[in-house]
């Protein structure tokens, strides 16, 4: 590997938050459950099948992991790939597209995330679908925000080994109601 030839300090800073964020979630992985579980409920879940795609290669070679990003570092057993790897394969995955009737209330730009009420008063927070321009948001909030609108979700639910259930929800469109 060779270093980023950049002129843009902004672009070596987020290259950088990006590759940190992903040892991160590597190191999570191969720790331990709950390190795992909590690192997948801020991680896209289609992310999960590229990580154990990776896993599943340096399992298979019965390789360790060393990675180092400034002076962040993180190296990794065979045992503790093997178990990270066994971790992310054994984790059920369920998606299905919804349609929710509510009310916008939000959108958190830098984060990508949203915030809706349902019909019953219940609240309900995810992530934005890349798909989705910041003009496309913009738009949604200036028709629909607090007011009631159709939202179209990606509905994803994982099972993790210790029988642990986390939902999560993907804004794919908001429609008038």
């Amino acid at each position: 590997l060779s270093q980023l030839e950049s002129t843009e300090l902004f672009i070596e800073q987020e290259v950088g938050t990006a590759i940190h964020q992903v040892m991160e979630l590597i190191s999570a992985t191969t720790g331990s459950n709950e390190a795992f579980e909590e690192a997948i409920e801020h991680t896209p879940k289609r992310n999960l099948n590229n990580l154990k795609a990776f896993l599943k290669q340096i399992d298979e070679e019965k390789s360790i992991l060393k990675m180092e990003s400034g002076s962040f570092g993180i190296n990794i057993s065979e045992e503790q790939i093997h178990q990270g790897f066994e971790r992310v394969n054994l984790t059920v995955n369920e998606d299905s597209e919804i349609f929710i009737n509510g009310i916008l209330r939000g959108f958190l730009l830098d984060s990508s995330k949203f915030e809706i009420t349902d019909e019953e008063g219940k609240t309900i927070t995810g992530i934005i679908s890349p798909e989705l321009t910041e003009e496309k948001l913009l738009e949604y909030d200036k028709n629909y925000l607090n007011k009631s609108c159709v939202f179209h979700l990606n509905f994803y639910k994982t099972i993790f080994t210790s029988g642990t259930e986390k939902m999560s929800y993907e804004l794919l469109e908001i429609k008038p109601n």
